[in-house]
């Protein structure tokens, strides 16, 4: 038994240290600009650790969406992310078991470290979803913002004769240090439009970013390559379209941006309010109850003092306290 916490810290360092070297293990292969052939994260361990905790199909599809979405292309990126989170969480909870079968710990802190261990293995296991949810939303809104431009550009590139495909490719290398996410989307929509369909490559995209204008947009163009017809202009009104619907969208977010701060503002204006109010009325108060109390206190030690030990009054105390007597001659 006292042999334990010394294995688990040395099973504890093992691991750290071979995650370490798997992690910055420099790959062999030459990723491409997708990033397909990333590596695993942990090298032949990434498959095993990713299965720690068992996921359902329902939720890996809505993780590798995130991870679509996040820009995390590559083949293995949702073992990779579960592996990650699962070590986090294991992590987690040997430290925890350390510190609780540790002998220089009071056994009464023990049960603090069980709950600080379930709060933190709880953190570990939810914040890598949260992170990937707040990269996939910050990417989603630089794509939307800059989508409108893309498509002006991808309709003067088919009036000067260029074919749909070349003028996405072309929007993609100018936009490659503007917008570094729609340049890769664009890519991405060129490649499978070479390989495949322009029907399944604009699908595949409105999927990927999930957003009503793009969906839009990629029904658009896969009618327009299915029956034929003007493009540039459809273009020119899909983008006049997605810049009216997002300057609809900032104004109701500035119409709702004070009713979002009536709650903030009201809690951090009502207790100073309330004690510059309320504070001088408490303090007279309790001024008033401390001198009520005070002469209270006065009175019982002065009829203390007049009793006796048997609680009889004293003669000489009953003069001092009773006013002086007149003697009045009777004539």
């Amino acid at each position: 038994m006292q042999l334990l916490p010394y294995l688990l810290i040395f099973t504890s360092i093992a691991m750290v240290v071979f995650l370490l070297g798997q992690r910055l293990r420099k790959p062999k292969t030459q990723t491409n600009q997708f990033d397909f052939l990333r590596p695993d994260a942990f090298g032949p361990l990434t498959k095993p650790l990713s299965n720690v905790f068992p996921v359902s199909e329902k939720k890996q599809t809505i993780l590798r969406i995130e991870l679509l979405g996040a820009g995390q292309f590559h083949t293995n990126a949702l073992s990779n992310y579960l592996a990650r989170r699962n070590v986090c969480v294991m992590i987690v909870i040997l430290g925890a078991a350390l510190l609780f079968i540790s002998e220089e710990i009071a056994p009464a802190y023990k049960i603090y470290i069980l709950i600080g261990g379930l709060v933190a293995t709880i953190f570990a296991y939810g914040l890598p979803r949260l992170i990937l949810s707040s990269i996939a939303s910050r990417r989603r809104r630089g794509i939307e913002n800059a989508f409108p431009d893309a498509l002006d550009m991808i309709a003067m590139s088919v009036e000067g004769g260029l074919p749909i495909q070349d003028a996405v490719r072309r929007v993609s290398d100018e936009f490659k240090l503007t917008h570094r996410a729609l340049s890769k989307e664009l890519l991405i929509i060129s490649r499978q439009t070479d390989t495949g369909s322009v029907q399944q490559a604009m699908s595949s995209f409105a999927e990927r970013i999930d957003m009503p204008e793009i969906g839009a947009w990629a029904a658009l163009m896969s009618q327009s390559q299915r029956l034929g017809g003007k493009v540039a202009g459809s273009l020119l009104q899909c983008a006049d379209r997605m810049r009216h619907n997002r300057k609809t969208r900032a104004e109701q977010a500035g119409n709702t941006a004070s009713i979002k701060l009536l709650l903030p503002t009201v809690l951090c204006l009502a207790p100073p309010v309330f004690i510059l109010l309320i504070g001088p009325a408490a303090l007279d108060f309790r001024d008033f109850m401390n001198r009520e109390r005070d002469e209270s206190t006065q009175l019982v030690e002065q009829a203390n003092a007049i009793t006796g030990p048997n609680g009889r009054p004293v003669p000489r105390a009953m003069d001092r306290l009773m006013p002086a007597r007149t003697d009045t001659n009777i004539n």
